[in-house]
């Protein structure tokens, strides 16, 4: 049998041609009839391809992969025309997850092939919400202030009550009560937090320590009419953390006067 047709040979149909080759009988000749070979178009795979984005965001140009082609052709040299639609039903108003990439035929067309066309999917991620410990102050000696956090980064117009949002962040900080006056980290953390649509990205804070005060009292005194003044003496109100005078750090000695001298009356 012979034919016109090879692996090449586009779409259509080709004769097949019989002849007597090693055919022998003693008691019959033989008539031949033509055959047909039907080369029908062959199979390329239209695959959308898989696509991600964060919630708030447009969908990105969504993209196909081609395989099953022929004789070593391509895209360029299969003779496929035109284009594949690709659609989701995700917009950015759509959660996190993950959703459908459809594909239809659009306006595809070639003469050696037909199409079979595989969908895909979108996955939706979360959006990154920044969330910042707010500075904070104390006084030397006090228990550290509840910190709090402010939030940035929402999408689709969201604010933290309309954001699903859930739970409250965890904070440490290197300060302890018994640090001394100056600038420490807050430090936030997940804590309990958790978000259908977000996930989240800390940023550190501040919590400054100032010095706590301490009253100086002069001290009261009794002398005569007529004697020198006595030597002035304070005392010291307000230590914290279990410290006294002698423990504090305090150093030098406050200037004390009086408007009384030798001369002054009772009073």
């Amino acid at each position: 049998f012979t034919t016109t047709a090879n692996a090449v040979s586009p779409v259509g149909d080709y004769s097949i041609i019989p002849q007597v080759g090693t055919l022998a009988s003693a008691n019959y000749e033989f008539s031949f009839v033509n055959g047909k070979l039907k080369v029908d178009k062959a199979v390329l795979t239209v695959t959308a391809d898989s696509a991600s984005r964060l919630y708030g965001q447009s969908n990105p140009a969504f993209t196909a992969t081609y395989s099953g082609y022929k004789n070593g052709e391509d895209l360029s040299t299969s003779g496929v025309t035109g284009a594949p639609i690709l659609t989701t039903n995700a917009n950015p108003l759509s959660g996190a997850g993950t959703y459908n990439i459809t594909i239809e035929s659009g306006s595809l067309d070639a003469f050696n092939y037909r199409f079979n066309l595989v969908n895909s999917n979108l996955n939706v991620g979360k959006a990154v919400v920044t969330v910042k410990a707010n500075n904070a102050n104390r006084v030397y000696g006090q228990a550290d202030p509840a910190f709090t956090a402010s939030y940035q980064g929402f999408v689709n117009g969201e604010s933290y009550a309309s954001s699903g949002i859930v739970g409250v962040p965890g904070y440490t900080t290197d300060a302890t009560q018994f640090s001394g006056v100056g600038t420490y980290t807050i430090t936030p953390s997940t804590g309990t937090l958790s978000a259908a649509n977000y996930t989240f990205d800390y940023s550190t804070g501040s919590l400054s320590i100032t010095k706590a005060v301490v009253s100086v009292t002069a001290e009261d005194y009794i002398r005569y009419y007529g004697d020198p003044n006595p030597v002035l003496t304070a005392a010291y109100e307000g230590f914290a953390n279990g410290e006294s005078f002698a423990t504090s750090g305090i150093s030098g000695t406050p200037a004390m006067s009086t408007t009384t001298d030798a001369f002054s009356g009772v009073g």
